[in-house]
């Protein structure tokens, strides 16, 4: 699909009805029976710019943003690999070293993620791999810096599909920040758009995608780095919060494969 256009909305809309007059239709019969429409946030947004009677259905919002949730994911998964009790800790550094540059490994490696189940896994399941191929029994800090590379590589390809997705023209802009510095302002995010054929006039747009998507995110007022998924992808909050100029910062996950400096 290139992009959800007016046509993608309206069979979308279509579904969601069906749903309903299919749930209704047992309820007549006295049958419990509920449907669950899975929709991409982004392709959610579209429909409710173009649905004027919102609020028929009830939209539950699946997102990964707590650290101890993370945690708590891959601790359960060692409980039922090592198959014996024990706690986060002792079952974490017995497959982890325990700091990497100074930071906690399991948040450091979380840290190197989009905040998401299916991610923090690959590059776990990463770490793993390089240190077995290297005949060691622990995964150290060298280990998932190599781990890190390769990740940062599939994460780059994958969202560029995922912004041809929802703007064919613009899926390869992301290669124009190749060796660019981890924090640019404004102007500079401009220059590389432009240097990569985007119009003037859409500068702004792309940089919305940017940020929405996670690529970029921002400092706040506190020298914080923060990404669209700590707003619920409210790129607009995000912005306000914000200085005037923003300072926009490279997502880790990307930094790797960009040879960011």
């Amino acid at each position: 699909m290139n992009g959800a256009d007016s046509e993608d909305i309206m069979i979308l809309r279509s579904l969601l009805e069906a749903t309903r007059k299919l749930q209704r239709s047992f309820s007549r019969d006295n049958v419990d029976f509920n449907t669950a429409v899975f929709i991409r946030n982004d392709i959610y947004e579209h429909l409710l710019r173009e649905t004027s009677d919102k609020g028929k259905d009830t939209a539950v919002l699946l997102e990964w943003t707590d650290l101890e949730a993370l945690r708590q994911l891959v601790y359960r998964r060692m409980l039922v690999s090592v198959q014996q009790a024990s706690t986060f800790e002792s079952l974490w550094l017995s497959f982890f070293q325990a700091h990497i540059e100074g930071e906690e490994s399991f948040s450091y490696i979380v840290n190197r993620t989009m905040m998401r189940p299916r991610d923090l896994l690959r590059l776990l399941r990463e770490c793993v791999n390089v240190a077995v191929n290297r005949g060691r029994d622990k995964v150290s800090d060298a280990d998932v810096k190599q781990a890190e590379k390769r990740y940062s590589e599939d994460q780059l390809q994958e969202i560029s599909f995922e912004l041809k997705d929802i703007s064919p023209e613009y899926g390869d802009v992301i290669y124009g920040f190749i060796g660019c510095l981890i924090t640019l302002d404004r102007e500079e995010v401009k220059e590389r758009l432009l240097m990569m054929n985007v119009p003037d006039r859409s500068c702004r747009h792309v940089e919305s995608l940017l940020l929405w998507f996670g690529f970029f995110g921002v400092m706040n007022s506190e020298g914080e780095e923060r990404y669209s998924y700590s707003y619920q992808y409210g790129v607009e909050r995000m912005l306000r919060e914000a200085a005037a100029n923003p300072t926009f910062v490279i997502h880790p996950a990307f930094r790797p494969a960009l040879s960011c400096s």
